[in-house]
């Protein structure tokens, strides 16, 4: 047997490691349970699959796509639609609008030269188309002299125009459009110089 004075003693320190075991057991089976639940992770096939990502480097297609014909099959077009077609225009819009005669939308010219008073109307005879109207142009060259166009039916009334068929002192011009006239012989005529100056216009 003991002696009382050494039981106390003993029962203090079994006290204090008790408590202390408890916690190392708890700290094992923590350490345990970690160490199964990685051995299980370790050993079970992932839940998913790895596939290799599509190669970035392109095919190569067929060498048709870049062959020469591809591209000079656009050049010859482009040159060909930039090619001018309009020179010979040039030409044609040369042909003269004033003269002895005239077609539709023609431009006539009748000029009073100097000294008309006594030697007339240059020229003395016109021709347009019928029914078409046209533009008359007088041209008065006579310096300081009056005179004046008018056109006459050939029943002898005026045909009407537009413009200013007054008396005017040359150097000056007067331009009429006249409307579209029946075949036939038409007069024109100066009033100022009626026996001198005077001329024929036939639409036909």
């Amino acid at each position: 047997m003991f002696p009382a004075h050494d039981v106390a003693p003993l029962s203090n320190s079994c006290s204090e490691v008790l408590p202390k075991m408890r916690r190392l057991t708890i700290v094992l089976a923590i350490l345990a349970a970690t160490a199964a639940i990685a051995a299980c992770s370790a050993s079970a096939p992932p839940g998913w699959t790895y596939a290799p990502a599509p190669s970035a480097t392109p095919i190569p297609s067929s060498s048709a796509s870049g062959s020469p014909s591809a591209s000079s099959s656009v050049a010859p077009s482009a040159t060909a639609s930039t090619t001018p077609s309009v020179a010979p225009s040039g030409s044609a819009g040369a042909s003269p609008s004033a003269g002895a005669s005239g077609g539709a939308g023609a431009s006539l010219t009748v000029t009073a030269p100097v000294g008309a008073s006594t030697s007339g109307f240059d020229p003395k005879t016109l021709e347009t188309a019928a029914n078409k109207p046209f533009t008359l142009v007088f041209d008065n060259q006579d310096t300081g002299v009056l005179h004046n166009l008018v056109l006459k039916n050939p029943d002898g009334s005026k045909v009407q125009v537009s413009g200013d068929t007054g008396f005017f002192a040359g150097p000056g011009e007067r331009t009429h459009e006249v409307p579209a006239l029946a075949a036939g012989a038409y007069t024109y005529v100066c009033e100022v110089h009626p026996a001198t100056m005077t001329g024929t216009l036939t639409a036909k």
